[in-house]
């Protein structure tokens, strides 16, 4: 029986998707789709909650992973704060990343306009599905017969 690959995550991209506020482009199965990266937890929080409602519908969701989070942020903390000390083995424990989360997001429509709107929205994407990628988000400029 021929062996099955699996598709391995980009260990950059995961490392990227970890860090909020970093500006991503992203390429997948040929769209474009340009933000800024931000915690899960706050990605629940908004996701649940457009409008400002108290409480937030998915806020035990978002306390959870903010936990999590925070251990993920202490571990890497003391990994940085032992420079080159880390084994191989806790390099390769750190917690794997299987999605991207981004604020203000953009992308190309097929008509070669920016959408959804000009202060974008938010947008989970699994890393496996990304094709290519560049830091830095793309010039997004809302075309005058799109206002």
């Amino acid at each position: 029986m021929p062996s099955m690959k699996t598709k391995k995550n980009d260990f950059i991209l995961e490392s990227l998707a970890n860090i909020p506020g970093t500006s991503l482009t992203l390429y997948v199965k040929g769209h474009v789709i340009t933000g800024r990266v931000m915690k899960t937890s706050t990605y629940l929080r908004q996701l649940g909650n457009p409008d400002g409602r108290e409480p937030a519908p998915l806020e035990a969701l978002a306390a959870e992973f903010e936990m999590q989070e925070a251990e993920h942020e202490a571990k890497v903390e003391e990994l940085l704060n032992r420079a080159g000390d880390a084994t191989a083995e806790e390099l390769k424990a750190q917690p794997e990343t299987y999605f991207v989360h981004l604020e203000e997001a953009r992308f190309m429509t097929g008509i070669g306009r920016w959408g959804p709107s000009p202060n974008g929205t938010l947008i989970r994407v699994r890393i496996s599905s990304v094709d290519a990628w560049n830091h830095g988000a793309m010039e997004t400029t809302v075309n005058s017969d799109d206002a």
